[in-house]
Parts: structure tokens; sequence; C-alpha cells
């Protein structure tokens, strides 16, 4: 493992995705326990931060105690049972801040890359036309998840959101308007506003 790279450490009942890759230490039930194998893994590796489920505090103090003296110079963050679940695709894909904000970049760079040439097919063609581009890169970015959560790789999933964001890019140049032309032409604009999501 590298610096800023995850490690996740649960019991029987956490809920890991298929795809992730994982090493089950059980023996037989409750062998070993989590403290045993968190003691053993500090042996081997220096821990910068610690993130747990906000319910071990009512739940399971005893725990929790145990790890602070195990950690206690590490800095503790608590958070939602729910949202400690999602954050595992840190660990699924070792993501580091970098990398995160790539996701956006690849949503946000589609709209800024596609928008003109979104506008000149427009001109080109009609607005339908537009519209049912837009669908079909909609749909092919959401089918690519598919394939990427089964390949569960950064880049596979930077495409499908990139490909997502060309089917909106296109749908948002052409569906507002192609709004504002629907209706009787009159110099009030009250009917396009109310057809805008």
């Amino acid at each position: 493992m590298g610096h800023m790279d995850w490690l996740s450490i649960g019991d029987a009942g956490m809920p890991v995705p298929m795809e992730t890759k994982k090493i089950d230490l059980c023996v037989e039930q409750g062998l070993p326990t989590f403290m045993q194998v968190l003691e053993n893994v500090l042996t081997e590796m220096a821990v910068q931060k610690i993130y747990l489920a906000e319910e071990i505090k009512d739940q399971n103090p005893t725990q929790l105690a145990n790890i602070r003296q195990a950690l206690p110079n590490v800095e503790i963050e608590f958070m939602p049972h729910s949202d400690l679940k999602k954050s595992l695709a840190k660990t699924v894909f070792t993501l580091s801040d970098t990398a995160t904000a790539f996701v956006q970049s690849a949503f946000y760079g589609g709209y800024f890359l596609i928008a003109l040439p979104a506008a000149y097919i427009i001109r080109k063609n009609t607005y339908k036309t537009a519209i049912m581009t837009g669908l079909a890169f909609f749909i092919i970015g959401c089918a690519m998840f598919f394939p990427a959560s089964h390949m569960a790789t950064y880049g596979m999933f930077l495409a499908a959101i990139f490909v997502i964001a060309i089917g909106l890019s296109f749908l948002e140049t052409s569906c507002d308007t192609y709004s504002t032309m629907m209706g009787p032409k009159n110099p009030l604009t009250g009917g396009s506003t109310f057809l805008k999501p």
C-alpha cells in the first residue's frame, strides 16, 4: 500500500461489494477478532486517519475504547453507517483527492467541450435530431456503468460520466431553445418559462 491509500477492516456483517478485492481471515466465528486483525495490521503500516460509523458510540463503546487505545494519537472521523458503506468505493479504487477532483472535471468538461458542437449540429439539422443524439449519448453513458462496475477501473467510470455529460449537454442546449418555440408565437415569455425544467 502507498501513501493516502485506504484499508477497510470489518466483521463478517460488513456489506462488501462483490467486485471489491478482499481477504477473508475468518478461521471460525469470531476468530480472529476485529482488534486482533487491527493490532497485527498496525505492525506493518502507519495510520493517518480513522473513519468509524457514528453508531459505534452507542452500540459498541467498548470497541471504540479499544480502537482509541490502539491508536491514541490518530484523528477519528465519525460518519453515519450508510455513508461509511459508500466510502468503500475509495477502498475499491484507491482514489486520491486529485483523482476524486477529476470526477467533477469529467462531468463539467463534457459541458464545456460539447456545448458549441451541439449548437452547430442543431443549426445543421433540427432540434429533434439534437434531442435524440443527447438521449442516445445519455443511454450509452448509463449503460457503460455496467461493464465499469465489473472492471472496477477508475478510467472506465470517468469515461461513463463524460459520455453522460455529453448527452446532457446536447439535451440542455436543444431542449431549452426548443421549448421556447412550442406554442403560439407571441411576445410574452411566460409560456416558455413555464416549460423549462
